[in-house]
């Protein structure tokens, strides 16, 4: 990776790396038959747009979504949100930028002959943009595709799996800053505070919302940080997700305050175990599922299935794809029937909830390599956290 290159490059990825996304796409769309591609994302899960732009909308000053066109031939156009389209047009290679608000004037020109389009994001389109985008092709049939770029972002290039790697180290620095300064009487959002601000002060950026849990709160799988102030005897889960040059990492840890019980001790360390021997035991070339089914295994041997079922059901299961998105296509679970390849990035996770003391997050970005599979994120090896669960903290 060249540093005499930086004029050319968006958020770390080179133009060229950039035409040759569209140009892909655009391969999948004629062997599909189609007569072009509409690729829509929100502000919130912005990655398959932002693969193709390399602009991120900014969503305070506005709610702004981004849209694709590509079509079979010609250049790409986007639309955004009217204010957004400013730094757009300074950030991103591609020169078509517009309001969405103008979308029919600029797409129109381009419906004779559009029988067919691809349309990836139909689930997160406001009914105002898909009437605009019918008025401008009315007589396209729109087909929902909604892996059609994400199948494409599954395997990562070498600048990406930079980012990521980056992104991780931050995760890792998060989270040891929290460790450091949890105790009782902190507050949840105290917590969540510390964390972001040592991964912002190196340079990154919020992949999405912290989360901080503390006791009663880790009976859930999820939860916004609040007021409640941490209390001895209780576990506190810290599940951050830093991006660097929008490239994201999903890390969480748990850990209790004040000296464990062996009940507690033993769930947080066989937790952190069996998360280790997944990643030990992952090889490419192996069914996706095959992760899901040992972490089973290992966690039924242990006595641990009843905590962990209920919260594997779901479609991200034990995990998710990580990219540009905290969490993107494809899920890992029991019926991820697709096959592990090198440079394949995804976040492994572990949850047990119902334990007596509450409930127990284990969570990692992971990458497939060329022999087998490692930890991208190296908090779980790290002595602050290994003496926490073994001595408590505070």
């Amino acid at each position: 990776m060249s540093d005499t290159l930086t004029d050319k490059r968006r958020n770390g990825i080179t133009t060229t790396e950039y035409r040759g996304r569209v140009e892909a796409l655009r391969e999948r769309i004629r062997a599909l038959g189609l007569d072009g591609a509409i690729v829509y994302s929100d502000e919130y899960r912005c990655g398959n747009t932002l693969y193709l732009t390399g602009y991120k909308p900014i969503n305070v000053i506005e709610e702004s979504p981004q849209l694709v066109y590509l079509p079979v031939h010609g250049d790409p156009l986007v639309f955004l949100g009217h204010i957004n389209v400013h730094a757009a047009r300074t950030v991103s290679w591609i020169e078509e930028i517009h309001p969405t608000l103008e979308i029919r004037d600029h797409l129109a020109p381009f419906a004779a002959g559009v029988e067919r389009l691809a349309v990836v994001g139909e689930n997160l389109m406001p009914v105002e943009i898909y009437r605009r985008l019918e008025s401008a092709f009315p007589q396209a049939q729109f087909l929902s595709t909604p892996h059609l770029v994400g199948e494409m972002r599954q395997e990562k290039s070498a600048d990406e799996l930079v980012w990521i790697e980056k992104a991780c180290e931050l995760g890792d620095i998060g989270l040891r800053e929290a460790i450091a300064e949890l105790a009782s009487g902190k507050t949840e959002i105290e917590v969540c505070a510390v964390a972001e601000y040592a991964t912002r002060i190196r340079g990154g950026d919020l992949g999405c919302a912290y989360i901080v849990s503390a006791g009663e709160h880790m009976t859930l799988p999820t939860w916004r940080p609040t007021h409640k102030r941490i209390e001895g005897g209780e576990v506190v889960m810290v599940d951050i997700a830093p991006s660097f040059n929008m490239y994201c990492t999903d890390v969480a840890i748990t850990v209790p305050i004040g000296r464990p019980s062996d009940v507690m001790r033993r769930a947080l360390t066989t937790a952190r175990q069996v998360v280790l021997d997944v990643i030990e035991h992952t090889r490419p070339g192996q069914l996706a599922s095959s992760m899901y089914d040992e972490m089973a295994k290992r966690l039924d041997g242990a006595g641990y299935s009843e905590y962990f079922l209920p919260y594997a059901t779901g479609m991200r299961a034990i995990g998710h794809g990580v990219g540009l998105d905290v969490v993107e296509f494809p899920n890992l679970g029991p019926e991820s029937d697709y096959i592990l390849e090198p440079n394949m990035v995804f976040g492994l996770k572990l949850d047990l909830h119902g334990l007596p003391f509450a409930g127990v997050r284990c969570e990692v970005t992971i990458a497939i390599t060329d022999s087998g599979c490692r930890s991208l994120n190296k908090i779980l090896q790290e002595p602050s956290f290994l003496d926490a669960l073994e001595n408590g903290i505070g």
